[in-house]
């Protein structure tokens, strides 16, 4: 396995959290910023959506 920088391979954005009320237990795993530390994605605090995202409205 190749390792690389996250940036090399997704864009993030930073902002205004998703609604607590609409995580499930299925979809796509959120990283929040509980999930960050230092070089390494903690997965033990699980999170996902499975809303849309055409109904999220992104400020830049």
């Amino acid at each position: 396995m190749k390792k690389c920088k996250l940036n090399e391979v997704a864009s993030l954005i930073a902002g205004f959290p998703f609604d607590g009320h609409k995580y499930s237990s299925e979809g796509i795993r959120v990283v929040r910023g509980d999930n960050v530390t230092i070089g390494n994605l903690r997965w033990d605090i699980d999170k996902r959506w499975n809303y849309p995202f055409k109904e999220m409205k992104i400020l830049l």
